[in-house]
């Protein structure tokens, strides 16, 4: 499931802050006032629109198939400094504190670096792409950079509108990854007049705990 952290004002005056004005992109399209709890906490002063949960996000998009959704969630009025999701596990066999992403900024990225991609037995690697737009197919060369900036691998993968894919490293580049340190690349391939943004993330999964660290 997904938790909602953070603080977020009124889209105007006459609407509560306590229901921020939230939007689902992937396996179901819909809008919904999420609920929180409201708060500021240890007693502290937030001001009058401090809500600090919002538990089970996507539970709260009555319209989607309840236990199946899948995909971005965005909101009418936030910033990337605003909040973060959590999302984890509820079996009892899982990780303990699960993937903790801020918010992307609504226009995207024109590309992204990530460095300290740790590729060994203890740990697998899966990369997330988002494609935020409604109206074409996003386009993104991946360049898995090895220690010494060798270039390892290069691959382009296309993503459909308002979706969202997850896959290991090694699934993404059609290859088997050696035990090192990487870099990655994510640069979006632009279309003629429009500019190529990207939304990824590297989420580094502990194989004992199930635990992952992200990279954004």
């Amino acid at each position: 499931r997904t938790d909602l952290f953070g603080y977020f004002p009124p889209v105007d005056s006459s609407e509560s802050e306590q229901q921020p004005l939230a939007f689902i992109h992937g396996s179901c399209e819909a809008t919904a006032r999420l609920v929180g709890v409201s708060g500021a906490p240890d007693g502290g002063d937030f001001g009058s629109f401090w809500v600090s949960i919002f538990p089970d996000a996507a539970s709260q998009f009555t319209l989607c198939p309840p236990n199946s959704t899948i995909g971005a969630l965005s909101l009418r009025a936030a910033s990337w400094t605003a909040g973060y999701t959590r999302s984890y596990t509820t079996r009892a066999d899982g990780g303990t504190f699960g993937e903790m992403l801020p918010f992307f900024p609504g226009g995207g990225y024109p590309v992204q670096h990530f460095a300290g991609i740790e590729v060994n037995e203890r740990q697998r690697v899966n990369i997330g792409l988002h494609n935020a737009t409604s109206d074409r197919d996003g386009r993104y060369r991946l360049i898995l950079f090895a220690r010494n900036g060798a270039v390892t691998a290069e691959v382009i993968i296309t993503v459909a509108p308002n979706q969202t894919r997850q896959d290991t490293l090694a699934s993404l580049f059609r290859m088997e990854i050696p035990d090192g340190t990487y870099g990655l690349t994510v640069s979006p391939l632009d279309s003629v007049g429009y500019p190529g943004r990207s939304w990824a993330y590297v989420s580094l999964v502990d194989n004992i705990s199930g635990d992952p660290t992200n990279l954004w």
